[in-house]
């Protein structure tokens, strides 16, 4: 009796520790490392790590773009990478945002002469979102999806 009870409790504990581990496994197996921290890609773009999040710094219409601001309120490693190309907060000209999250925003105030741009929400955007969105189209009050600051 006690076997089966061991072995119940085992079967109990252990599965539902090898699923989740096999759907991570599934999912995750095909997803490419995210770059080095300022490691050099195509096209003159760099990435840049704040230990957190990973920005890309474009070259673009006399200065750079940055897609995504990082999870550092300082831009650290976003400056940093600016003066190793002598270059200032002022040389941002564009930022696009994938999306809202403080992850990616936390330095787009250090960038006051860019112009942001945030992607719009999608299908698989939470409810809310996509709500706030739908409120915009019919010209409610919204955040802008475009905005010079």
């Amino acid at each position: 009796m006690k076997k089966k009870v061991l072995i119940g409790l085992a079967l109990v504990v252990l599965l539902p520790v090898l699923s989740l581990g096999v759907g991570l496994f599934l999912t995750m197996r095909g997803l490419s490392p995210m770059p080095a921290d300022g490691q050099d890609l195509a096209g003159g773009a760099r990435a840049v790590s704040d230990g957190f999040t990973v920005s890309y710094l474009l070259p673009y219409a006399g200065g750079v773009a940055l897609v995504d601001c990082g999870n550092d309120e300082k831009g650290a490693a976003i400056l940093a990478e600016l003066k190793k190309r002598s270059l200032g907060a002022d040389d941002v000209k564009a930022i696009f945002l994938t999306h809202g999250h403080a992850d990616h925003t936390a330095a787009c105030h250090l960038f006051t002469k860019a112009e942001v741009t945030r992607s719009p929400p999608t299908s698989s955007s939470p409810p809310a979102t996509r709500a706030r969105a739908a409120r915009c189209r019919a010209g409610s009050a919204c955040p802008p999806t475009r905005r010079s600051r």
